[in-house]
């Protein structure tokens, strides 16, 4: 049983170090700044689409309707890959709520959103983002150290490190036994 034990250590141990090798540094830095890159494209165009929301509820006194919003973004020039033909309008109070209470965006908090308030969002690929309409704010990341757990690639490549020793050494010490 000890053996079967160690077996699943080894597996571990096997799994926590290719996660630390795949979190080096020097893997880690281009792609950052290949996702901050998409992401400031990501953010002028929805930000072209916060800017038409704003423009239309200033003369009308409304927030556009869907029709009305897919209308306009689709007779807008094409920001590729990010089109702007790609957004959506979120005006409903509990569709935000909803939005916006997806995992991956509780690093940020924007707070309950008050009446008359929207969001725009754009899937990404493997997720939406979405601009924040009450804090003027995207759910987007511009900073490299939020990309990881401990705020540098070296430090999570250390901790997965030393957490692939851990369970080295514990699968050597169960076997033994």
């Amino acid at each position: 049983m000890l053996k079967f034990i160690s077996s699943i250590f080894v597996l571990l141990t096997l799994v926590f170090f290719m996660m630390a090798v795949l979190f080096n540094p020097i893997f880690q830095a281009e792609n950052i700044e290949y996702q901050i890159e998409k992401n400031y494209k990501l953010d002028e165009t929805l930000r072209l689409g916060a800017n038409f929301v704003n423009e239309f509820e200033f003369k009308n006194g409304v927030l556009p309707t869907d029709k009305e919003y897919i209308e306009w973004a689709s007779t807008q020039k094409q920001l590729e890959p990010y089109s702007l033909r790609n957004t959506f309008l979120v005006k409903n109070k509990g569709d935000i709520i909803f939005r916006l209470s997806d995992t991956s965006l509780q690093k940020k908090s924007f707070g309950t959103p008050p009446d008359g308030t929207y969001l725009i969002g754009i899937w990404r690929g493997e997720w939406h983002e979405f601009y924040v309409s009450w804090t003027q704010s995207t759910t987007l990341i511009f900073t490299p150290r939020d990309y990881f757990m401990l705020g540098s690639a070296t430090m999570d490549f250390l901790l997965l490190l030393f957490i692939s020793i851990v369970f080295g050494f514990v699968s050597i010490v169960l076997w033994k036994r």
